[in-house]
């Protein structure tokens, strides 16, 4: 299944006794090269098995290189608090930064990893998630606000 956009690590991966199984799906948009939407099936005695998730996640391929980038087991704690907020809001996890933007939020031996994302208005239950990077502040740096927003117009422009 993994063909060099979509990490083979991502395809299949067990974290302690949770189960996520990710399904790939591109969306083709004429400036976008493509999206992948994130469905994993997550097993955990918190969450019951009929329990709808709230929102599905698209990834873009920044986001993907941003998370090859990090440690294996910090990838695996990022994709596990993203798919926990989808069936549960928290705002440790999932939190609105300002305007349309959004972050998933991931704390992890004095890492702060961070992927801001807008929730797609069109389809009401897609989040997309444009870029990740490493907080090194309190506060969220100004110009990845900006790319965050920049990346929401140019995801709209698109699909006109």
């Amino acid at each position: 299944m993994s063909d060099g956009n979509f990490p083979s690590k991502f395809e299949n991966l067990v974290y302690k006794k949770r189960l996520i199984i990710f399904k790939k799906i591109c969306l083709n948009f004429p400036k976008w090269e493509s999206l992948f939407i994130f469905e994993p099936i997550l097993i955990d005695n918190s969450i019951k098995m009929n329990d709808e998730p709230k929102f599905d996640v698209v990834y873009t391929k920044e986001v993907y290189a941003f998370l090859k980038l990090l440690p294996e087991r910090v990838q695996d704690k990022v994709v596990y608090n993203i798919d926990k907020s989808r069936y549960k809001i928290d705002d440790e996890l999932f939190k609105k930064l300002e305007g349309e933007i959004w972050e998933f939020r991931t704390n992890y031996n004095n890492l702060c990893i961070r992927l801001l994302a807008f929730w797609d208005k069109e389809q009401k239950k897609v989040v997309v998630a444009t870029h990740g990077f490493i907080k090194k502040s309190k506060k969220t740096p100004r110009q990845e606000i900006k790319k965050a927003e920049s990346l929401r117009q140019e995801y709209y422009k698109s699909k006109k």
